[in-house]
């Protein structure tokens, strides 16, 4: 997903932290540079197709920018 000057990957978190999403943060379009990484757990969204998470993660990354 690109937002702004950034790329972000996602992938929903397992274990201990299942239920939410680790997202990579990278520079370019290739997602070869990696900047950055967060997780997220969206307790307050249903998010159960992908349009949803990618909108989760998008007002995420929004705050952060």
């Amino acid at each position: 997903m690109k937002y702004g000057k950034v790329w972000v990957s996602t992938t929903p978190d397992c274990g201990e932290n299942q239920g939410g999403y680790y997202c990579m943060v990278y520079s370019d379009e290739d997602m070869t540079n990696q900047i950055d990484d967060f997780c997220t757990h969206p307790e307050d969204c249903d998010c159960t197709n992908l349009d949803e998470i990618e909108k989760f993660i998008e007002q995420y990354v929004k705050m952060y920018q």
